[in-house]
């Protein structure tokens, strides 16, 4: 799953590097201007004013990545585009409301003796990560709220921090460092004029920073598409019953997925539990199915898998599961 994402975040980019580089050229050209200004002294106002159309590109650029990377046909005119529309002033919007929504409670946080800074940056880590679904979203035009990105999310949360944050940070970090340290070179051996280059290595990391969550986004739309079909409408509708039944050594349980729970929680709770009687040999791990097996009783098997938007549990000749979905809801 985590290889997977990391392959497409690269492969999409270079596969479509030209695309990509035709519709960011204009933007890159500006960015080159702004950067020239803002190296010579201004008055505040003008400031704001580069500050602000900064902000406006990296919007465009942020909306024409993800959509060369997430549509194949024409998704951008071949040089990018050239004014907002109601997608761009929607991930404007949302941009300023996710921002909100983290420094807000960072202040409160930051108040906290000792710890404050870190549970700052857990709490900023885990509500970038659950909420971001919804950039890619608007950017191809699907309509998707934060709620609805906290509960897709919810069962990939350890998937959403890593390839969400903790990847492109990591990437962000390493090539800045070397390239950056190479430009600053050449600045001093060769020309201050190579430090423009900065703003070249900037959006190649913007690029490859977004492309990480175009590429989880797509794994979750691709791996689990009854999640993003039914939307809103998935909180509120009629929670079914759990099912059990026995035969013939066979147990079986099936657990609608709005119940709250996850595939991985699941996972974990049933390998405690086995593992301890003898179900060692993992012979099934995907994203959706997994199995363990016990090797000194033949035929026995424990298996977890999703199926018509609700888990399966299969236990063959051993005792009954013991699964905190079951206790909460006898």
């Amino acid at each position: 799953m985590y290889k997977k994402i990391i392959n497409v975040s690269f492969n999409s980019v270079f596969e479509k590097k030209d695309a990509l580089s035709k519709a960011l050229l204009i933007p890159l050209v500006l960015f080159i201007i702004l950067d020239i200004l803002l190296k010579n002294p201004t008055s505040g106002f003008v400031y704001f004013i580069i500050m602000l159309i900064t902000f406006a590109l990296s919007v465009t650029v942020a909306i024409t990545t993800h959509r060369i990377l997430l549509i194949d046909d024409y998704p951008v005119p071949k040089w990018g585009f050239y004014k907002f529309s109601s997608r761009e002033w929607s991930f404007v919007f949302n941009s300023f409301l996710l921002g909100i929504m983290i420094v807000i409670p960072s202040i409160i946080f930051l108040l906290i003796p000792y710890v404050g800074f870190f549970l700052t940056l857990i709490y900023g880590i885990v509500i970038f990560s659950r909420l971001s679904l919804v950039f890619p979203s608007i950017s191809v035009d699907e309509d998707m709220d934060f709620s609805t990105s906290w509960r897709i999310s919810k069962e990939y949360k350890l998937l959403m921090v890593l390839m969400v944050v903790i990847m492109p940070i990591f990437i962000s970090a390493v090539v800045g460092f070397v390239y950056g340290t190479v430009i600053k070179y050449l600045a001093q051996v060769i020309s201050p004029h190579f430090l423009l280059l900065g703003s070249v290595l900037n959006i190649i990391i913007t690029v490859f920073v977004i492309s990480f969550l175009s590429a989880t986004f797509k794994y979750l739309k691709e791996t689990r598409p009854e999640i993003f079909n039914t939307n809103m409408e998935y909180e509120n509708k009629e929670i079914e019953n759990i099912e059990h039944m026995e035969s013939d050594g066979l147990i079986k349980i099936m657990i609608p997925d709005n119940y709250d729970t996850s595939f991985d929680q699941l996972k974990n709770e049933l390998y405690e539990q086995y593992s301890i009687l003898g179900f060692t040999s993992e012979v099934l791990d995907k994203d959706n199915s997994w199995m363990i097996k016990n090797p000194d009783v033949q035929n026995s098997y424990v298996s977890l898998s999703i199926l018509d938007n609700r888990f399966k549990v299969e236990v063959f000749n051993s005792t009954q599961p013991e699964l905190s979905v079951l206790n909460e809801n006898v």
